[in-house]
């Protein structure tokens, strides 16, 4: 007679090998139903991950290349394939290029960025993949919001005057030309989950920090910028940050997206010094790797 290929031992083995897989990944999800922001480490660029009570997966910049796919795969459940929400802050291949990769590894559903176009060839394949997926696109105005469980999203920056005034339309396009510094059309917003918020600046610059701040909408609701955790602007370089806008978001947390030995010398020593001075705790990437902290 011949014998069976696999033992009623062996099969009893591997019976119990899943099971302790299964209950080892559903102990994990329950472990992380709790929300986190976790800003990966993508080297010189930006990209933050958010989990939301395990429900809601919210991307912020992607970083310049597949590094993103890294911190995702690290911190996004194995079988969770789905991303919420993305958030672009501007155009420019070390916050956007990563996006490349997302696309062909994740369903994106909705995406925000500004309505402002990049011809490199890396922001053109990005259109093109975002029609190709069905994404639906957004292009967000100062004052609107987007509420989800457990926390919402508030856009300060830019408004669409301003985009309009400093850009030209494009026929058959949504996204307009401009021959303005691309980091001036940053997405700026406050990202509260529970009780905790988070500021998003892109690579804003000193003089637009100042327009938004000190006209309009930014003027009628200076409340809005207060943040816990700032993700300082322009990776810590001194055309970023100013020592006003510091003030009036007053952080207790500075997070710098940064690159180890990158050849901007990112982030500056003044802006070092700055946050130094206003007993603000500084996180940086380029020391710490991927930075979580819960919400």
């Amino acid at each position: 007679m011949n014998e069976p290929p696999f033992s009623r031992k062996t099969l009893m083995i591997v019976l119990f090998i899943s099971l302790s897989v299964v209950a080892y990944w559903s102990a994990l999800s329950l472990a992380t139903r709790r929300s986190f922001i976790a800003f990966c480490d993508v080297g010189q660029g930006d990209g933050a991950y958010v989990r939301i009570e395990n429900k809601i997966d919210i991307l912020i910049d992607a970083g310049p290349d597949r590094r993103i796919l890294e911190c995702l795969g690290r911190h996004m459940p194995f079988y969770d394939k789905t991303i919420e929400y993305v958030f672009l802050s501007h155009p420019q291949k070390d916050h956007a290029g990563g996006i490349v990769e997302v696309l062909r590894h994740y369903q994106i559903k909705n995406i925000y960025l500004p309505a402002i176009d990049n011809k490199a060839r890396f922001f053109q394949e990005i259109k093109l993949q975002l029609l190709k997926n069905n994404v639906r696109i957004f292009y967000p105005d100062e004052g609107d919001m987007i509420d989800f469980s457990g926390g919402y999203i508030y856009f300060l920056a830019p408004n669409r005057d301003f985009v309009f005034s400093h850009s030209l339309e494009q026929p058959g396009s949504q996204f307009r030309l401009t021959r303005d510094n691309l980091n001036d059309f940053s997405l700026i917003f406050n990202l509260k989950i529970h009780n905790q918020s988070i500021l998003f600046t892109g690579d804003i610059g000193p003089d637009r920090l100042f327009q938004i701040t000190h006209a309009g909408f930014g003027l009628l609701h200076k409340s809005l910028f207060k943040a816990d955790i700032l993700k300082v602007p322009h990776h810590g370089s001194k055309n970023g940050l100013t020592a006003a806008f510091l003030k009036l978001v007053d952080p207790r947390v500075a997070l710098i997206s940064v690159g180890r030995h990158n050849s901007y010398h990112h982030p500056s020593a003044e802006i070092i010094a700055l946050l130094r001075s206003l007993n603000i705790e500084i996180k940086r990437t380029d020391e710490k790797g991927t930075i979580v902290f819960p919400l």
